[in-house]
């Protein structure tokens, strides 16, 4: 699950760049966009679904397995 949630901060800081970047002259970003334009639209879908897996990754740590 660390693995999961490593790749979903990595794709969050990718998607939120993207948007950030879109038709600002960076032709990655406007490629991006276009393809996952629903992406680029709302991030902070994304951005909450990482946060969501995080706090779950280290209750489920933090919860003592007899």
């Amino acid at each position: 699950m660390g693995l999961l949630v490593a790749a979903l901060l990595a794709a969050s800081a990718f998607v939120a760049t993207a948007s950030y970047r879109q038709n600002r002259g960076y032709a990655w970003a406007d490629n991006f966009c276009s393809t996952a334009s629903m992406l680029c639209e709302a991030p902070g879908w994304l951005v909450m679904l990482t946060i969501i897996m995080s706090v779950l990754f280290i209750y489920r740590k933090t919860i003592p397995t007899d």
